[in-house]
């Protein structure tokens, strides 16, 4: 009888690890934080229209903000969004929080030269 058992012993547990494994899987994002990822414009960048596009990537966030203004991503976690520059040097501040309030912050500096 007990090489009978051998077999549901192995399924069982490969079931078990399968389990423990997308755990480890899905709790992998929570551990990293939240993710900010800018492609464009790049900082240091030297603009000549007073508007510019800022996209990028936010993921494991919760709440974005960009100058202090909330923004939203789409369902892949792109970010679009249109900006006012002044004449000279800009700071643009993004910022991301996660649920459990841990942040990531990048800040682009912008040149606007009409």
């Amino acid at each position: 009888m007990q090489t009978s058992n051998f077999p549901k012993i192995i399924i069982i547990t490969l079931i078990v690890i399968a389990i423990l494994s997308y755990g480890v899987f899905q709790i992998r994002n929570l551990a990293k934080g939240p993710v900010l990822l800018i492609f464009s414009p790049v900082t240091g960048t030297t603009l000549t229209e007073p508007q510019t596009q800022i996209k990028g990537i936010i993921e494991n966030a919760s709440h974005a903000t960009l100058n202090g203004r909330q923004i939203f991503v789409d369902e892949e976690g792109n970010f679009d969004e249109l900006i006012l520059l002044s004449e000279g040097y800009n700071l643009v501040e993004i910022e991301v929080k996660d649920k459990f309030e841990r942040s990531k912050k990048e800040i682009l500096e912008l040149v606007f030269n009409p």
